[in-house]
């Protein structure tokens, strides 16, 4: 497996971390659907590509996230909204989508 040439690289649950050398190394985020492994302090600052079932959703690690789970802060459900779609009748919609 290859590494870009300015970064060190870290294994972590199965997933390859790779970390910048210099402070203005551009290092590529990560993509992963371990949405159960635990943030570390020395992923602060690293971009994580987070996925919900359906999308990766983009995460930037900071110092307030270390000890929590990655899957904390990807949403995999939408916020439930009730509407009226007729006169007395009830509809239940997902951010705007029927069900």
């Amino acid at each position: 497996m290859s590494h870009p040439p300015a970064a060190q690289a870290l294994r972590v649950e199965g997933l390859p971390i790779v970390f910048p050398k210099k402070q203005g190394d551009k290092v590529p985020p990560v993509r992963t659907q371990a949405r159960s492994a635990t943030i570390l302090p020395s992923f602060v600052g690293l971009k994580f590509e987070i996925h919900n079932g359906k999308d990766y959703h983009q995460v930037v690690i900071t110092e307030d996230m270390v000890g929590h789970k990655l899957g904390e802060f990807s949403p995999y459900v939408g916020t439930l909204i009730k509407s009226p779609s007729r006169i007395g009748e009830e509809s239940r919609t997902i951010r705007g989508r029927c069900l």
